[in-house]
């Protein structure tokens, strides 16, 4: 699969629907790219006014301009266009998915290299030394885990808010309000992208 493909596949996955989900820490988002990465983006390509970005900016940004960011941002600046094309896809995917420091640590955790979030010389010299398949395994159980843990850490934090707010109620309406909140469980964490978490990996698999 060509670095195109890919990044094809990573459009498609992403959408071009704008989203804001507070669940979400990324915030304004179009085609998978945040108005962080879009502000960083800009800023470094000398786009007059880079570090203003706004949500309107990530409403109307179109999908060439995205395509060029997952190439420099997500598969040249961090090395990987060197992997070997059976494991690619699924790297360049978590790396959109994750952050491409974190996809670079777990490929280098995968292959028994040493963890420094750096793909160099040393690291790609021990992942052809085995096999793809193996490899692709240990990466996706690293992400499947990442995931839950991230899932875990949210339903916590909100646990926790929600026993602060019955904790303050006094009066029979904050008792109300109080029960309404807890109907939201679930709501405001990242438990609900679970399922789709789980399933997107697949798509990026030889």
């Amino acid at each position: 699969m060509t670095i195109e493909q890919i990044i094809d596949d990573v459009l498609e996955a992403e959408g071009s629907k704008y989203t804001n989900d507070p669940a979400d820490p990324g915030g304004p988002t179009r085609w998978g790219i945040t108005s962080k990465t879009l502000r960083r983006w800009r800023r470094s390509s000398g786009y007059p006014d880079g570090h203003q970005v706004t949500a309107d900016d990530v409403r109307a940004l179109e999908r060439r301009e995205a395509a060029e960011i997952y190439r420099v941002e997500y598969v040249e600046r961090p090395g990987f266009d060197k992997l070997e094309e059976e494991v690619r896809p699924f790297v360049v995917d978590t790396g959109v998915n994750m952050g491409p420091g974190t996809a670079a640590r777990m490929f280098q955790t995968a292959v028994g290299a040493t963890v420094d979030g750096t793909i160099g010389p040393k690291t790609l010299a021990r992942a052809r030394r085995q096999d793809a398949g193996q490899i692709l395994f240990e990466l996706i159980r690293l992400r499947e885990d990442a995931y839950v843990r991230q899932v875990r850490a949210s339903v916590i934090a909100h646990e926790l808010e929600l026993r602060r707010i019955v904790k303050k109620a006094t009066t029979l309406k904050a008792c109300r309000a109080s029960i309404a909140a807890v109907r939201t469980v679930g709501k405001g964490t990242k438990l609900r992208f679970l399922r789709g978490w789980i399933a997107r990996p697949l798509g990026f698999l030889p």
